[in-house]
């Protein structure tokens, strides 16, 4: 699945309390929402576990025998732009478009000025799959109005597939930051 190992530990419980409950619906009707195709933009400020969300669902597809593929934004960029096989017959751009789950991690302003991948291919791979009713995730600082100005047409291509879900909370690495420091530094 390719999912960077500090999310592999992480559980509901650890989600922030208000959106836990959202989060745990779409758990609960994981099969339906694949089947559908429902997908999920999750944005939110940094470190508020936009990302742990998404493997957790990655993570519960794949319990229920569903393929996915994980990766952030920059690095399928990178793969595409080199070619690199996900197999010696699937190329990692094939595999993005053919999983049953991708999930794209880190959606930022700087990829709309790639001119390799930018707006237009990201769009199209979320449209090929929305067509299908393939879903993903997709996670991003970027509010709606700022995913509208940089990515203009990306809402409207998934719309019907993908929902817009805010994900607020406490900084979910401050605690383990303050830990760091205080062993690193002492008292």
């Amino acid at each position: 699945m390719n999912i960077p190992e500090e999310y592999w530990r992480v559980k509901l419980q650890g989600v922030n309390a208000p959106v836990r409950p959202q989060v745990g619906r779409y758990l609960q009707h994981i099969d339906q929402r694949i089947k559908d195709g429902v997908g999920l933009i999750l944005g939110g400020s940094p470190a508020v576990g936009k990302t742990g969300i998404a493997c957790l669902i990655a993570k519960a597809a794949r319990l229920h025998r569903h393929t996915v593929f994980f990766s952030a934004l920059w690095e399928l960029r990178e793969h595409i732009r080199e070619r690199v096989m996900f197999e010696h017959d699937t190329s990692v751009l094939d595999r993005s478009r053919n999983v049953e789950l991708l999930v794209l991690d880190g959606l930022c302003e700087d990829d709309a000025k790639d001119y390799y991948f930018g707006t237009r291919t990201l769009i199209a791979l979320l449209s090929l799959r929305a067509s299908y009713k393939r879903p993903t995730i997709l996670t991003t600082q970027l509010g709606v109005s700022d995913i509208r100005k940089f990515f203009p047409g990306l809402l409207e291509a998934v719309q019907g597939h993908m929902v817009f879900f805010p994900v607020r909370g406490d900084n979910l690495r401050q605690g383990r930051h303050e830990a760091l420091v205080k062993d690193v530094l002492g008292d």
